[in-house]
């Protein structure tokens, strides 16, 4: 199984991980998972885009990821736009974890949880729609 193979199966994982846990009322653990799957989806086109992490890595850091979404998938989504609405939603998504995994004096509120969702769910759909089969 290739790189991007696995990372695609992770983001699978998170986003079925995510789900289950929110479904328990666990929206801290299902806000950083819903991140995780948005990660683990962009990071499994870089990889199969051919990209290579930095040394010692098997993937990008958190901060320049959206970055490396808007660059690498321009020859895959056309519209600067819509590229620059990925990273802002996978941006937005990795604040929502931040603040799930290390601000325990903020809640998650239904709101949230919605646009975690809505996010991750749309940004592991565009890279499914990208990566093969297999």
């Amino acid at each position: 199984m290739e790189a991007w193979q696995q990372w695609r199966e992770m983001a699978r994982e998170s986003a079925k991980a995510a789900q289950q846990v929110e479904a328990e009322g666990c929206l801290r653990s299902s806000a950083s998972r819903y991140y995780y799957a948005a990660y683990q989806a962009v990071t499994a086109v870089l990889l199969y885009r051919k990209l290579t992490p930095p040394d010692t890595e098997e993937a990008w850091s958190h901060a320049v990821t959206p970055q490396l979404l808007e660059e690498h998938f321009e020859p895959l989504i056309r519209s600067k736009d819509r590229r620059q609405n990925l990273a802002y939603r996978l941006s937005e998504l990795y604040k929502l974890r931040i603040l799930a995994d290390y601000r325990g004096s903020k809640r998650i509120d239904e709101k949230q949880m919605n646009a975690a969702r809505r996010d991750a769910g749309y940004i592991v759909k565009v890279a499914e729609r990208i990566l093969p089969e297999g």
